[in-house]
């Protein structure tokens, strides 16, 4: 019967850069499967592929697939508020909150396990950059949940 799935190394290509290390240096998505082993989530923001009936997907060895999700920074900044703000709205209306700890310890860890901890520093400025964009993206998502958990709560917020 042979695997439902097969997920696929993915490099990203950012600022000139094919990334081997930094925070997306390991990405496998699901890319090849079975049409009635797999359904799209319907996550408003990075909808994926999921195998159905706990089936687990096989990682192909030996190739990868080029990914260029951005054309610069500001294009990464753009899409990153825009995701961060989703995130927040979805997880605020399944009653989740952020509190002062989640806003100052997300991002920092995003930034540290991106740039020392993934090998983001041996890609140069490209892999700086790419942990800073992290780090800021979980800043703008966890700062956002803040203030919409605030405001649930009935707390004063200011603009």
């Amino acid at each position: 019967d042979g695997p439902a799935g097969f997920r696929l190394p993915r490099r990203i290509f950012y600022m000139g850069r094919l990334m081997r290390f930094g925070p997306w240096s390991r990405d496998m998505p699901l890319r090849l499967f079975r049409r009635d082993s797999a359904r799209f989530t319907d996550d408003p923001v990075h909808e994926r592929v999921v195998l159905l009936d706990g089936a687990r997907p096989t990682v192909l060895d030996g190739g990868w697939i080029r990914h260029e999700p951005y054309d610069d920074f500001a294009d990464n900044l753009a899409r990153m508020a825009t995701y961060a703000r989703t995130w927040a709205e979805m997880r605020s209306r399944a009653g989740r909150r952020a509190g002062l700890l989640q806003v100052l310890t997300r991002p920092a860890w995003r930034f540290l396990r991106g740039y020392v901890f993934m090998g983001g520093f041996l890609e140069g400025f490209p892999g700086l950059a790419a942990s800073v964009g992290s780090a800021m993206y979980a800043f703008a998502k966890w700062s956002m949940l803040r203030r919409m958990s605030m405001r649930r709560a009935g707390l004063s917020v200011r603009s």
